[in-house]
């Protein structure tokens, strides 16, 4: 429950960066170079990484609490994906909103399998 309580913040930080880094960007701003949405989709699918690597893994037995960078890598996986697509519907199609899109895509694919595979896994 807590986890689509992230995932739903996640969504509503995207939805606010989207809007208020989009105010002012024309699609021939977007063509031309990288724009803010983009670099912002960058820096969040890499804190999404980052979240998702420290939570999980080795480092797992370094953290105090790997459930808080756990729910960390969700909220900011959700929001990268929703700025990373917004930017690329925008026209900003320069390598910032694509890293973005990779680096916070690839930790929300695998919350998403997990979540899958949680509700078809029913013990009898």
């Amino acid at each position: 429950m807590i986890a689509l309580f992230a995932a739903l913040i996640g969504v509503a930080l995207g939805l606010t960066v989207l809007f208020v880094g989009g105010l002012g960007v024309t699609a021939a701003m977007a063509r031309e170079r990288p724009t803010m949405l983009g670099w912002w989709s960058l820096v969040l699918g890499a804190a999404a990484a980052l979240n998702f690597v420290v939570g999980s893994g080795v480092f797992a037995v370094l953290v105090i609490e790997p459930l808080g960078w756990l729910l960390g890598s969700i909220v900011f996986a959700s929001a990268a994906v929703v700025v990373a697509i917004g930017t690329l519907r925008r026209g900003d199609r320069h390598w910032p909103s694509w890293t973005g899109l990779v680096l916070g895509g690839i930790p929300a694919l695998m919350w998403v399998v997990f979540v899958v595979t949680a509700i078809m896994w029913v013990e009898p």
